[in-house]
């Protein structure tokens, strides 16, 4: 019950399904706003720093689904949101011969987890869904807020629930894959996930992105300095380092990202800022 609280204070949540494409070689990246949001500055567990943004920054739940641009081989979804909007996306983008087939949770909070099921029942028949092995083990058998619902995927999806570690490679096919990268602070678990192809492609002639997950709640502070942390992360001060250190490889390597929490269609470009941290510069997108 905490936990809903806590989301239903810092979020203000509007559903409306939206979707953007982003070219990257033989893959369409898909995002799904499977919410809007109006973040409030209060999820900063810097008060100091909240009280510099009066105003609520526009932002969203979003999911993302990989494939190949035909369809072809493994549909990949990461993370579901609530489910409020993500099933009208997923209409709009598959074809009617395809589903998903596997999914990939980013980190075990419920708006990340929420799509997966429907009550006890499973809202993906066929897919196996795969979550952090240190998130499951973290949450399962203890007393902790999100213990029901490492009970509750385990009921739903029986052995199609399997666990994952970082640096593991799930295949899309045609050279387009996934690799899961450590990101651990705001959960222990918490996941980042590079997409790559052996094709170059985006306007960018990008061939990878990075989906940061939760590493971005609140932009206008958390760009600028990584070090502001969030009341939702478990370890704030290891989520500010992964944060640093996250951001930096993107900058560094000129990969674009996508976020959990960015504002849709939630992709786009961080440089560096001449004074320290970052700037983030969001894309247009088909």
């Amino acid at each position: 019950m905490r936990g809903f609280i806590i989301f239903c204070f810092f979020f203000a949540v509007f559903a409306a399904a939206e979707t953007a494409r982003f070219a990257l070689g033989d893959a369409y990246i898909y995002a799904i706003k499977d919410q809007d949001n109006n973040m409030s500055s209060a999820v900063l567990l810097n008060s100091e720093t909240a009280r510099k943004f009066p105003k609520a920054e526009r932002s969203s739940i979003n999911a993302f689904l990989i494939a190949a641009k035909n369809f072809d081989g493994e549909v990949i979804l990461v993370d579901t949101g609530f489910g409020a909007g993500l099933f009208d996306g997923l209409k709009r983008i598959l074809p009617k011969n395809r589903e998903v087939t596997k999914i990939i949770i980013t980190h075990m909070h419920r708006d990340h987890i929420g799509g997966l099921t429907n009550g006890d029942a499973p809202r993906f028949d066929n897919a196996n869904v795969f979550v952090p092995a240190n998130d499951l083990a973290y949450w399962s058998g203890s007393s902790r807020e999100n213990a029901k619902d490492a009970a509750l995927l385990r009921k739903a999806y029986g052995d199609r629930l399997k666990t994952y570690k970082w640096g593991e490679i799930f295949e899309i096919g045609g050279g387009v894959k996934l690799e899961t990268f450590r990101a651990d602070g705001h959960t222990p678990g918490h996941t980042v996930i590079e997409v790559s192809s052996a094709a170059s492609g985006a306007a960018s002639g990008a061939k990878k992105l990075l989906i940061i997950a939760d590493l971005i709640h609140f932009s206008s502070a958390q760009f600028p300095d990584p070090k502001e942390s969030v009341r939702f992360d478990v370890d704030p001060a290891m989520a500010a380092k992964t944060r640093t250190r996250l951001l930096n490889y993107a900058a560094n390597n000129n990969i674009p990202i996508a976020g959990m929490h960015l504002a849709f269609p939630a992709f786009g470009s961080i440089t560096r800022r001449s004074g320290g941290g970052f700037n983030y510069a969001p894309y247009k997108t088909e």
